[in-house]
């Protein structure tokens, strides 16, 4: 197993507007891999090698916002595009895995988030949400049957009273408030498959009190 070398060149700017409320960064990077490692769990062998990727480029491009008009109130938005493809990928028995994604390696990835806090008389109401956005990725670098991720959008939701000086606080919460199905990790019966997918976690919700002595 010969040991990953990268070649990497970024170049970006760092931006403060507005009074300082608004922040842009923005990034663009290249990275030149040679013999990255990959590997892909399959169940059916006793040792799952790992093999060199001779080359695999990923250009790509990250765009950080965040708007902080005053301290009740925050946006933030970030977009990355990442293109990562295999070049140079072929296994010693000769199966060819040019042209594909590297496991987990989504093209575009979008988060963003927003929060208000809603002042009283003593202490405060905090509302926040958040989501992501990915598109489609495989989970293991061989593409196989049964670990394609759709793309997917998740959203997650809190509202938190916090007590004066923040002596305690009480709140609600909710994670993956539409239920979307997303892999967390695969296994497969052979490659190239059929995988069996092992997924996040579904919609949860419940309650948090917290306390500073």
């Amino acid at each position: 197993m010969r040991p990953a070398t990268l070649k990497a060149i970024t170049a970006g700017i760092k931006t403060r507007l507005l009074d300082n409320t608004l922040q842009i960064n923005d990034e663009f990077f290249y990275y030149d891999y040679r013999n990255l490692q990959l590997q892909a769990i399959n169940v059916n062998a006793i040792l799952n090698p790992i093999f060199n990727a001779a080359k695999v480029t990923i250009p790509g491009n990250q765009l950080d916002i965040l708007y902080q008009p005053d301290s009740d109130n925050r946006i933030n938005l970030s977009v990355s595009y990442v293109h990562a493809r295999n070049k140079n990928f072929v296994t010693p028995l000769g199966t060819s895995y040019n042209g594909l994604n590297p496991p987990y390696a989504a093209d575009w990835t979008i988060s963003g988030g927003v929060s208000h806090d809603f002042r009283l008389k003593s202490g405060y109401i905090r509302a926040q949400a958040d989501a992501r956005y990915e598109s489609q990725w495989w989970a293991d670098y061989a593409h196989s049957l049964g670990v394609r991720q759709r793309p997917y959008a998740k959203a997650n939701a809190t509202l938190t009273y916090y007590a004066e000086n923040d002596r305690w606080s009480a709140g609600l919460w909710i994670k993956n408030i539409s239920n979307i199905a997303v892999i967390a990790a695969s296994a497969a019966a052979g490659i190239p498959g059929p995988g069996t997918a092992y997924l996040e976690e579904p919609r949860t919700f419940g309650a948090r009190v917290t306390a500073n002595f």
